[in-house]
């Protein structure tokens, strides 16, 4: 047994952050999702456990006594603290954090243990500290003595391997630990480069904005496209049976020509249904969705030109190998009717998305001209265009947390501090000066820049922390690459606790 605790000073301040955690995990009960307790009883009979995942060969398994477990019952507990209810969302959200909680323990410890690093006796004591507090916050002699040996060694445990996760964390990522005003841990940062940075905010612009909406495409230029590709709108009746395998798939059809297998019954027994309904009939039933499921456009003239009845070849389409057959002969399309010209605009805007762009850049040219000879607002009153007004901001590409963003109130701008093409399209224009039309998210979007200003550089008070979290994200984002990792989480949950869950019900 390790020897007993004694109350070092300033204990309390420096054990209660890592103490907090230790309690409630340590306490947790094991949580099974509603249904779950069949599953794992079933699981338990057949010695089974679900294991989501692994680092260099340690598996993240989930049964009693895991790292795992305790983290999904610590977070199940937190939910229903807060009064979450516990639902299938909440669940997903409880697994998924706990298995990359877990993952990050293990990839940090492994760290530490390689750097030969391990903590005293002494930081351990300080860190289970807490969990003999008496209702003062005072430390309990009492208490601990009360406190079986099992349980005791088990806090210890805990609590080293918390602390190796810290040390990586602290060294690698930084704390708000300071030493003469200057950050103890993590990756240090010159003044020279804190003040480039706050440079970086200095130079702002506002703008003014016409927007074309894409998504306002006229149903009478869908009409004019269908007209001038009418081809593409044919209304087929075709049924398909599709197999991943060639071989099987002419074997099939060889059946279904000597009359040992219906085509109805090809459809519902062996059929893999890619591309068609329940009842095997195209689920894209025109021409163009034929053409976007045969790789070769030859071989897609070739099937709808047969005759009524007719059975194409085996065909190879763009998952597995498909047999077509003609139910009845293609119906020319209608461009007068509202439900044709609607079947065209939503292929123009799935398909032919540059095609929408084109026709509206070339409005915000002629709104350009027109803005030219008499004035900008001019130009909105007569295309019916509601302008944007931008307050001025910096560039800032990605949206670093270390100065000013892009606006987030212009729902035009939506999607603008990740293209590169646009931030430097509307940055270099002149005060005054109009830009091309172009594309952002669902716009074409002609600017004009109202003003340019330079401001004194941004306030960095907050640097080093803003460091540290941003480090802390691009670990967790980057933690599933590191060698050795095996993620099989989305397989396994949706295993064990989605199909599984509704089998159990």
């Amino acid at each position: 047994m390790e020897e007993e605790i004694t109350t070092p000073k300033k204990a309390k301040k420096d054990g209660a952050k890592i103490g907090a955690v230790i309690i409630l995990v340590i306490s947790a009960i094991v949580f099974i999702p509603t249904g779950g307790s069949m599953i794992f009883e079933a699981l338990a009979h057949a010695g089974k456990t679900p294991v989501f995942g692994s680092y260099k060969g340690q598996k993240i398994e989930y049964k009693a006594g895991t790292e795992f477990a305790d983290r999904v019952s610590y977070m199940a507990e937190l939910y229903k603290a807060y009064g979450q209810d516990l639902n299938q969302n909440t669940y997903y959200s409880i697994f998924t954090g706990a298995f990359e909680g877990t993952l990050r323990s293990m990839v940090y410890s492994a760290a530490v243990e390689k750097a030969n690093w391990t903590p005293s006796k002494d930081a351990v004591n300080r860190a289970i500290l807490p969990r003999f507090f008496d209702e003062n916050g005072k430390y309990s002699e009492k208490l601990y003595n009360q406190t079986d040996d099992a349980a005791k060694a088990e806090l210890r445990k805990t609590a080293a391997t918390n602390l190796a996760f810290m040390r990586y964390n602290d060294d690698v990522m930084g704390s708000d630990t300071k030493v003469s005003g200057n950050p103890m841990y993590g990756l240090k940062a010159s003044s020279k480069e804190k003040s480039f940075i706050a440079a970086m905010d200095s130079t702002k612009k506002s703008f003014e904005l016409a927007a074309f909406s894409t998504n306002d495409f006229p149903a009478e230029e869908a009409a004019k496209y269908g007209k001038a590709n009418p081809d593409y709108f044919k209304k087929l009746d075709i049924s398909a049976v599709t197999l991943d395998g060639e071989d099987e798939a002419k074997s099939l059809l060889k059946q279904i020509k000597n009359n040992e297998v219906t085509f109805e019954d090809a459809i519902s027994e062996k059929s893999t249904k890619y591309y068609t309904d329940k009842d095997g009939k195209l689920s894209v039933p025109y021409y163009y969705g034929l053409l976007n499921v045969i790789q070769n456009k030859e071989e897609a003239e070739k099937t709808v030109a047969l005759a009524k009845g007719t059975m194409s070849d085996v065909i190879q389409t763009k998952s597995g190998w498909t047999i077509f057959r003609i139910d009845s002969d293609a119906k020319v399309a209608d461009f007068t009717d509202a439900a044709t010209v609607n079947t065209v605009l939503e292929y123009l805007k799935s398909s032919e998305k540059g095609y929408i762009e084109n026709f509206y850049s070339e409005r915000a040219k002629a709104f350009i001209s027109e803005a030219k000879l008499s004035s900008f607002d001019d130009a909105c009153e007569k295309f019916s265009i509601t302008k944007a007004d931008v307050a001025a901001f910096p560039v800032n590409y990605g949206n670093s947390p270390f100065y000013n963003s892009t606006p987030s109130d212009v729902a035009e701008l939506a999607g603008l501090s990740t293209n590169d093409s646009v931030l430097q399209k509307m940055f270099k224009l002149k005060k005054d000066e109009m830009s091309e039309p172009f594309v952002l998210a669902s716009n074409v979007i002609v600017a004009r820049c109202t003003g340019i200003q330079k401001d004194p550089p941004a306030e960095l008070a907050n640097f080093d922390s803003n460091v540290a979290q941003t480090d802390q994200s691009c670990s967790q984002t980057n933690l599933k690459r590191f060698d050795g990792v095996v993620d099989d989480f989305m397989t396994t949950y949706f295993k064990y606790f989605i199909s599984g869950a509704e089998e159990a019900q």
